[in-house]
């Protein structure tokens, strides 16, 4: 049953909304190999089997080639290229079949591919073919959107023509074409001074789209259909505008939500398209977003504008352009974009197990160093060097939002920059390929039970900080990335009048001005005016932890002493654990590197210290079991706050 068609029933029963579609079943960014002479099967989760339809957009990244578009309706290896007019031709880089999971590929060269997958779905996407006829008086061409399209892409596939793009914020008397730089222009005849309707779009005489007796297709997006995600009232897609300032400070865009996808073009001069995707991070320093340009075939770029600034970067609400180039923030120029929501508490598909967000894993040769066959890596929290017999060794924190720069939780410093750092594997993070099994890796992917989160300090007290758990966070963690200062921590054991640090062994102390005495909702977490969480123009990073039944679980228990079992409802592959009421480290335990009865390999999250043994307990069935006296998990009467991972 779609999911459609349950909304349509639990409506005429009376009962609540039920779940619109995931946006994980209709979108992905997916990195693949091409395998030479063979075929690569590319499993991004979407499936375009059977009736289902859709498009894949591909690139070959590391290099000058066409980019790629296919689709279910057209068939598997005819390929179209976004930066040519060319007609329709035969490419094996990308799908050859598509699958319930995904697509199969032809021949391809053995480098990294991207792929961008979009499934037909009403109020999402749609794929249209038809016929021209050549009428100057107008035609109407049937569509399955089911709402007014936001933005429309038609291309001939019969014989040569540019790609002629409709935009919301253009209207029906301004076109603008995908495979050039040119501005936006006049025009009555591509669409016949008609606005487009939820069910057609009208075409006038134009050849390039509407050569009599030659074939055309369009690729059509909504634009702010809340009809996804939990209950059923979330929206996937904005296609909007934007003036830019000129500034390194640039708009900042309100979406209501994180992209994923972003398509963006200045429209009243001349200038390349941009695209820019949560995948694909920059290696050059202080860059964290690769751009790459549809209407060339050149490798992906460095995500540098003019003014060696990044382009713009995400936000927990939209994205914020961050340099004066002209392809992205000119002053006083107009732009258009096109943006598609990334998984997240509210439009993700819920999460069933651990292993589907979490890895602890070691240090393995080859890229990825740190492997994550599962899922891919949003955040990565790493014991560096020999943590296991050399002495010291640094904890790195390091997260996709801001790829290759650092922050040590045994110290308050400023981040660094680290070029290995990458985040561009579909498996795994660091492209650092000496890995001897001496690190190790606590690796997740963002989802309801955990969230990062980047904001500018503005020194005001109270400030409500937007999140995309859709889940109240029970522990959030921040770090001031610019400047000087401690890893404030909020947990829900100790609650909202104290605060602890991640990088010391302090008790929690009682204080208002971290979290000013607010619990955190299901939208927000609450800051004050301190210099640790909210200084102005400082850059902070928010880590958002919260408990997802099955999967993750925060909580506090007081020590008895004696051997003690603390329930989560699943079995824990990975613990945090940390005494409140007086100075205790910050225990970190996982069942790779040994948290076992009897041997309990752990370090410390405060400090560098080599990782030792001792007995606090093991993980049980539905718990784990904190064993005898240990000030560090069990006095009798001491009070312990915990995180545990399935």
């Amino acid at each position: 049953m779609g999911q459609t068609t349950r909304r349509l029933m639990m409506g005429a029963a009376g009962g609540e909304a039920s779940d619109g579609e995931y946006i994980d079943n209709l979108s992905a960014a997916h990195f693949y190999t091409g395998v030479p002479g063979g075929s690569a099967t590319v499993n991004t989760g979407v499936d375009l089997s059977g009736s289902n339809e859709g498009m894949i957009w591909v690139k070959n990244l590391n290099a000058s080639s066409l980019h790629l578009i296919y689709d279910t309706v057209r068939g598997g290896g005819n390929a179209l290229y976004p930066d040519r007019n060319d007609a329709q031709g035969s490419s094996s880089d990308g799908p050859a079949t598509f699958t319930s999971t995904g697509f199969t590929t032809g021949s391809a060269p053995s480098s990294q591919h991207i792929s961008w997958t979009f499934k037909s779905e009403p109020g999402f996407f749609d794929v249209v073919t038809y016929t021209g006829n050549g009428s100057n008086s107008g035609t109407n061409i049937s569509h399955n959107l089911g709402s007014v399209p936001g933005l429309i892409i038609i291309k001939q596939t019969s014989g040569s023509g540019g790609w002629v793009v409709y935009h919301r914020s253009l209207g029906h008397l301004k076109g603008i074409y995908l495979n050039s730089t040119n501005a936006a222009f006049n025009t009555t005849d591509v669409w016949n001074s008609t606005q487009p309707t939820a069910s057609t779009f009208r075409i006038g005489g134009d050849t390039w789209v509407n050569s009599n007796g030659q074939s055309y297709v369009a690729y059509l997006f909504a634009h702010n259909e809340t009809k996804f995600g939990n209950k059923g009232n979330r929206s996937i897609t904005k296609c909007g505008q934007y003036t830019g300032n000129g500034s390194a400070n640039g708009p900042d865009i309100n979406l209501g939500w994180e992209p994923q996808f972003l398509l963006i073009k200045r429209i009243n001069a001349s200038e390349d398209w941009m695209l820019f995707d949560h995948m694909r991070t920059s290696r050059r320093q202080d860059m964290w977003l690769d751009d790459i340009r549809p209407n060339t075939f050149s490798a992906n770029g460095d995500g540098a504008g003019s003014d060696s600034q990044p382009y713009l970067n995400w936000t927990s609400t939209g994205f914020k352009l961050s340099s004066n180039t002209a392809h992205t923030n000119g002053n006083g120029d107009s732009y258009i974009y096109l943006a598609i929501r990334r998984p997240d508490g509210y439009v993700g598909k819920p999460v069933t197990a651990g292993t589907q967000v979490f890895t602890p894993v070691f240090g393995s040769s080859g890229a990825p160093l740190f492997k994550t066959p599962n899922h891919y890596v949003d955040w990565s929290l790493q014991k560096n060097s020999n943590f296991a017999s050399s002495g010291s060794a640094t904890w790195n924190v390091i997260s996709r939002l801001r790829s290759q720069e650092i922050i040590n939780t045994d110290d308050n410093q400023p981040e660094g920059w680290n070029t290995y750092h990458s985040f561009d594997f579909q498996n795994g993070q660091s492209n650092f390929t000496g890995g001897s099994g001496i690190r190790f890796a606590w690796n997740w992917r963002r989802y309801a039970g955990m969230d990062v989160v980047q904001y500018t300090g503005n020194g005001t007290g109270s400030r409500n900080i937007n999140h995309s758990l859709n889940n109240i966070p029970e522990m959030v963690v921040v770090k001031k990335l610019n400047g000087t200062g401690g890893w404030q921590t909020y947990h829900v054991g100790a609650g909202n009048t104290k605060y602890l640090y991640w990088n010391q062994n302090y008790p929690a102390q009682i204080s208002s001005y971290p979290w000013e005495n607010t619990t955190p909702t299901k939208s927000v977490f609450t800051v004050g005016a301190g210099a640790e969480v909210n200084e102005n123009t400082y850059l902070y990073q928010a880590f958002l932890f919260a408990s997802v039944e099955g999967v993750s679980k925060l909580g506090s228990y007081t020590g008895t002493g004696s051997d003690l079992t603390i329930t989560t409802g699943f079995q824990p592959r990975f613990a945090i654990i940390k005494r409140t009421d007086s100075s205790e480290n910050w225990f970190v335990l996982d069942t790779v590197r040994g948290w076992a009865s009897g041997n309990d390999q752990y370090l410390s999250l405060n400090n560098t210290a080599q990782q030792s043994s001792a007995d606090f307990g093991n993980p049980v069935a539905t718990g784990f079991l904190v064993k005898g006296t240990s000030s560090g998990t069990n006095t009798s009467g001491g009070t312990y706050i915990y995180y545990a991972h399935a």
